[in-house]
């Protein structure tokens, strides 16, 4: 078994890396995702004359799809919402701990680090992107349903007012 911190140390940033990527990826997705509520909302809104005009079935199926617009769209925007507290202890490489410090209490704090402290810090932030992007991937699948929903809906509807 390899004791050598630097390879403890090198796993750590390694690490924050990969999962800061996994939640820029859940974030994309997301934008795909809006991209489609978008098209589908904007069409919808477009015939809301057809669907008062229409009979029981196609108004229902139409105001069913705008429904899911708007929980699609609501989905969306719990991808993006940010955490800005730990879950975890507090340390000087989590965003949300950072910039609850002023300036030079942070610049304090970071002189006054050790190499043991730093190596805790990455590693803890390692985890907490970890846990967010558990969180997102758990709300794009969520969004992802909502919006094959939304599809359904959104083609039927338009399907059935001509």
């Amino acid at each position: 078994m390899n004791r050598d911190p630097a390879v403890t140390r090198a796993f750590s940033y390694a690490s924050v890396e990969r999962f800061a990527d996994w939640v820029k990826f859940q974030d994309a997705k997301a934008g795909g995702i809006a991209a489609i509520v978008g098209l589908a909302a904007g069409d919808l809104l477009n015939h809301v004359g057809n669907a008062r005009a229409a009979s029981i079935f196609p108004a229902f199926m139409f105001w069913l799809a705008l429904v899911a617009a708007v929980a699609t769209a609501v989905a969306v925007v719990r991808v993006w919402w940010p955490r800005t507290q730990t879950k975890g202890e507090a340390n000087l490489y989590f965003w949300g701990q950072v910039a609850s410090l002023s300036e030079v209490t942070y610049k304090n704090a970071v002189k006054a680090a050790d190499v043991e402290f730093i190596d805790n810090a990455v590693s803890s932030q390692a985890w907490e992107l970890a846990t967010i992007v558990a969180v997102k991937t758990g709300r794009v699948k969520l969004a992802t349903g909502a919006v094959s929903a939304l599809v359904i809906l959104w083609v039927g509807a338009r399907a059935l007012l001509g």
